[in-house]
């Protein structure tokens, strides 16, 4: 069926005979269209439906586009939305995985290591702590995320198609938030890595390195004089992690110093080695470090020590610090860790365990006992002069072996435990101190022989067994020892 709306005629008004014509034709149509069946007019008039609504459809479309996207626009704003909703989701859930295998590593090392668990906890939460707090921001952006969209977006007037600032605008947003959760994550995250995954063992409360402790404290005690006595001192131990010696021994000393030089103090004085001087020669008892010996380090520890001094005489020079230094030769004496050769000797002795001994215990070192140390110290603090390095020795030359065997004599226990093994690498062979400087200025000279204070040193770890006993069964203790002589 053909329809044409004809404009209205005005009365009196002829019409042309082309619209004559279309009239006529027209009319034979609907004459035509009348004549047929009802089947026939039933299914065209379905189909002039179908043509009505198909055209609807697409005016509707055209509708939409023209006022900047409507239906299709908010379709595909939610699929923008959606798909960064779960953008985040899977960086949650990559979070959740690392913190999944990370938990499962720490706690099949703290089953093994069952003596030690409580430390392997405080190790654990160390390490997760930043993907906690990741997973954490990153589980909350969901629904601010999904809260902007709504309040922001959907207020925004509709913009044409052309026009894309609001798409700009979402997807900026969302890579923004995305960027801040990784940010946020890693800026936390890097430092822990650096520190925790190397040092968690050795990292202890107070532990020097740590800017904000320190300056916490110089807030709360306002001291006049800093002695710096902290350090990583056992060689073997730096030979197999030097990292935590550089960053205590070096690092931790320019924290101390910032720290004087902020809050202003009379005196910084660092507590240094004879072993930045190297080592001499064993037929040559004639030769003695002097403070104008040259530096010659043999090892990471004495090169962090080393470091360190020619850090603080450099504050010295250029920021007018009040510094001095001492140079020791080897302490003994109370409390001396049981890592190290005399008190590990009256250790093993007392428990009949072997006494370990490198290569043949030829090494001669010069002992101080720790009091005669003190008081030298107490001296240069106090009437040292500024920027001056001082040599303190005990004038008590003897090799490895004769100590050991002092140690066996004293405890009466037979020479059969020593056990020779294989020497440490680099090993010194000779210290030998010159306090002659220390002597000429400050009057100071030690005061206990070396056989006096082996003997009140070993009567100390018979009355305080339990200080070193608790030391050397915890599982960290036993595995270092395992390491160091196990094999040898």
């Amino acid at each position: 069926m053909k329809l044409k709306v004809c404009k209205p005629q005005k009365s009196g008004e002829q019409i042309s005979d082309e619209e004559a014509g279309t009239v006529n034709v027209a009319a034979d149509n609907a004459e035509t269209s009348c004549s047929a069946t009802p089947e026939q007019g039933r299914t065209e008039l379905d189909g002039t439906q179908q043509d009505y609504n198909s055209a609807r459809t697409r005016m509707d479309a055209n509708d939409n586009d023209m006022s900047g996207g409507g239906t299709n626009a908010a379709h595909r704003e939610g699929g923008r939305h959606e798909k960064f909703t779960w953008n985040i989701k899977y960086l949650t859930i990559c979070l959740y995985a690392v913190l999944v295998v990370l938990a499962s590593v720490l706690i099949i090392k703290a089953v093994i290591d069952w003596d030690n668990v409580m430390h392997h906890i405080k190790g654990a939460m160390n390490v997760l702590s930043p993907f906690l707090w990741g997973a954490f921001i990153a589980f909350l952006i969901n629904p601010l995320v999904k809260l902007f969209d709504n309040k922001i977006f959907g207020k925004i007037k509709p913009l044409k198609k052309h026009e894309k600032p609001r798409k700009m605008l979402s997807l900026l947003i969302s890579y923004l938030l995305v960027i801040f959760v990784v940010v946020i994550m890693f800026v936390y995250l890097l430092p822990q890595i650096g520190t925790s995954l190397t040092e968690i063992v050795n990292q202890v409360p107070g532990w020097i390195a740590e800017l904000n402790n320190g300056l916490l404290k110089f807030e709360e005690e306002h001291p006049d004089i800093v002695v710096n006595f902290a350090a990583e001192s056992h060689v073997d131990r730096s030979i197999e992690d030097p990292e935590v010696f550089l960053r205590t021994n070096i690092l931790g000393t320019a924290v101390l110093m910032d720290a004087c030089r902020k809050y202003g103090i009379e005196r910084y004085h660092q507590v240094s080695t004879d072993e930045v001087y190297g080592d001499l020669p064993l037929d040559r008892p004639d030769l003695f470090f002097t403070e104008e010996t040259p530096i010659h380090t043999s090892s990471p520890y004495s090169s962090s020590k080393a470091s360190a001094d020619l850090l603080v005489l450099a504050y010295h020079r250029t920021y007018g610090l009040p510094v001095t230094i001492s140079r020791c030769s080897n302490n003994y004496g109370p409390y001396h860790f049981p890592e190290k050769l005399i008190p590990l000797m009256i250790a093993n002795a007392l428990n009949d365990k072997p006494l370990p001994v490198y290569g043949k215990g030829e090494n001669v070192r010069d002992w101080l006992y720790v009091e005669d140390h003190c008081r030298a110290i107490d001296l240069i603090i106090h009437k040292g002069r500024v920027g001056e390095v001082y040599n303190v020795g005990g004038h008590n030359e003897m090799t490895n072996i004769d100590i050991v065997k002092i140690i066996c004599k004293e405890l009466g226990k037979p020479e059969s435990l020593i056990t020779y093994v294989a020497d440490r690498k680099g090993h010194d062979m000779r210290y030998a101190i010159d306090p002659t400087k220390i002597h000429s200025e400050l009057g100071w000279l030690p005061e206990t022989k070396f056989a006096d204070g082996i003997k009140k040193t070993i009567q100390w770890y018979l009355t305080h067994q339990k200080w070193w006993e608790d030391i050397i069964i915890s599982g960290e203790y036993q595995k270092y020892y395992e390491r160091m002589y196990g094999n040898r």
